[in-house]
């Protein structure tokens, strides 16, 4: 309850010394001028507190998705590399089966003059690029099969303890 002057509060006080305790019972604030703009000022500070409390909340839901992502992703370009590698394995593979089972007599066409010379196959090359191994000490457990990502929803018992501290 607004009064306009602190005179007018400190009179009505002096007539009924209970009257703020009366007030303060039925959730009434009694606010002069200094008193109001003290609240005002107050209320002010909670709503940003509230506000920063909320974006902080959202900062850590991001975050929590972000690390998500970036596991799935971790684990899909571990895949890859493995796949990668055996890929380049594969292929050299064929390519040395090619070279000494199939080129070998098919190059015996042209020494017993089978074929026209300029249809000679040939030298085939293998892949000799490795893939780039991971050195990096967050992708390792990745490469080990060991990331897991963070849970949506945290351990009651760790906020519980944050919370309470």
């Amino acid at each position: 309850m607004f009064v306009p002057a602190e005179s007018f509060l400190s009179a009505a006080m002096d007539q009924d010394a209970a009257l703020l305790q009366y007030a303060l019972e039925r959730n009434v604030v009694l606010a002069s001028p200094m008193t109001l703009l003290a609240l005002l000022r107050t209320v002010a500070y909670a709503w940003r507190q509230e506000a920063l409390a909320d974006n902080a909340q959202q900062v850590l839901d991001l975050g929590r998705q972000f690390h998500s992502r970036l596991v799935a992703m971790t684990k899909h370009v571990t895949k890859m590399g493995r796949s990668l590698t055996s890929a380049t394995e594969s292929y050299n593979g064929f390519i040395g089966s090619l070279e000494r089972n199939v080129l070998t007599s098919a190059r015996r066409f042209a020494e017993l003059e089978v074929i026209d010379s300029s249809q000679v196959i040939g030298e085939l090359e293998g892949i000799d690029d490795a893939v780039r191994p991971i050195t990096k000490a967050e992708l390792l457990p990745a490469e080990a099969g060991d990331v897991v990502s963070i849970d949506d929803k945290p351990d009651e018992s760790i906020t519980g303890s944050r919370a309470a501290g």
